[in-house]
Parts: structure tokens; C-alpha cells; sequence
């Protein structure tokens, strides 16, 4: 644009937006009632503000972050507050996981650490994910005394090919879900390596 400037292209301002319909995903719904945001959008770096995502059973999402499109790097940093798992799918269980989210952009793709728990659940993954694969270095789920760690790839072009290995000790699903299954055997592991088909 001619005259254009890196002042007179930016947009800054609130944003809200509301959910008139929120509900689970096994409803076809989205577990969201609103989202408030800050947000300044320039040239040279795009700013998100008092971010305020209102989930459902009181649940939220808060945070603020920055991407800079020249190098393509930012950092985005979320707390998560009261997050009910069966507010968004109606078959795991209730919880009330708090925690961060973190998100780290850089021109290879994003770095995700995630630390979510409760009394009783514990959900924490760190992973990286780029155009062609998505990399957990390391996931673990607990619930009481049962926990099941994972750590793997899975490619996202071609035959998607995967390859996992993972440990249990004492895990048993039905402490996520309505439908879970026996417990699993204190101490088992398990790996697979597999393409997947469409």
C-alpha cells in the first residue's frame, strides 16, 4: 500500500466474542461461553492481551503472549483454572485441573508444555510439533496410584507413520472414562510402530 507504515497498518483494541450455544464436543458444541481479549496487530509484532476464555462449570482459560512475522518466533503463556474434563466430552470423568500452558513459536514450528492437576488427575506433556511430525518427548496421565507415561512421533504427511513406547503402572481407564476397561498390570510397557492408513 502505498504510504503505508508500520503505525498506520496496526489494529489494536478488545475483542469479545460469545457462545450462545455452548456444550460438549460429543454434542457437536463448543464447552466455551466467551472469550475477551486485548488484542495489537502491526507489522512488526502481533500482541494478545488479557486474555479471558470462560469455559464451562466456571472453568478458565487466562493469558497473554506475542508473535513477532518477521523471524516467526513469539511465546504464548496460559493458566488454566478449574478445566472440568467432562464439561468437554461427556464421557471421562469430572475434574477440576489447574495449571499452565505454555506455547513457544520459532521458524521450525511450536513447543507445547502443558501441567494440568487436581487432588486427584495429573496431565502433563511436553511436545513439539512441526509441519511434517508431531514429537512428545514426554506425556504422562495420573489418576490416584495408577499413571501411564508415553513418549513418541507421529508424522503428519505421507503414510503418517508412527512410533510409541510407553509405560503403565497400575493404570486403569475407567478412572478417566465411563466405559474404561480392567486395570492394566502394575509395571507393563508397551511400544508400536505402525504406518497409519487412511
Amino acid at each position: 500500500v502505498a504510504g503505508a507504515t508500520a503505525e498506520n497498518l496496526r489494529v489494536a483494541g478488545p475483542v469479545a466474542i460469545s457462545n450462545a450455544i455452548p456444550g460438549s464436543l460429543d454434542r457437536q458444541r463448543l464447552p466455551m461461553t466467551s472469550v475477551k481479549a486485548r488484542v495489537d496487530l502491526g507489522v512488526d509484532s502481533q500482541q494478545l492481551s488479557d486474555l479471558r476464555v470462560a469455559l464451562l462449570k466456571d472453568a478458565m482459560l487466562t493469558g497473554k503472549g506475542e508473535f513477532h512475522p518477521a523471524d516467526k518466533t513469539g511465546r504464548f503463556d496460559f493458566d488454566v483454572a478449574g478445566l472440568d474434563l467432562q464439561a468437554i466430552h461427556n464421557e471421562l470423568k469430572p475434574t477440576r485441573l489447574a495449571g499452565p500452558l505454555n506455547v513457544v513459536l520459532h521458524p521450525g514450528g511450536q513447543d507445547v508444555v502443558l501441567k494440568l492437576q487436581d487432588a486427584q488427575y495429573g496431565i502433563h506433556a511436553d511436545a513439539a510439533i512441526t509441519p511434517e511430525q508431531v514429537t512428545l518427548r514426554q506425556v504422562s496421565l495420573t489418576a490416584r496410584k495408577a499413571r501411564l507415561e508415553l513418549a513418541g512421533t507421529l508424522a503428519t504427511v505421507g503414510a503418517m507413520e508412527y512410533a510409541f513406547k510407553g509405560k503403565l503402572a497400575d493404570f486403569d481407564p475407567s478412572l478417566w472414562v465411563k466405559t474404561g476397561k480392567a486395570p492394566a498390570r502394575s509395571g507393563s510397557a508397551a511400544a508400536a510402530t505402525h504406518p497409519v492408513t487412511a
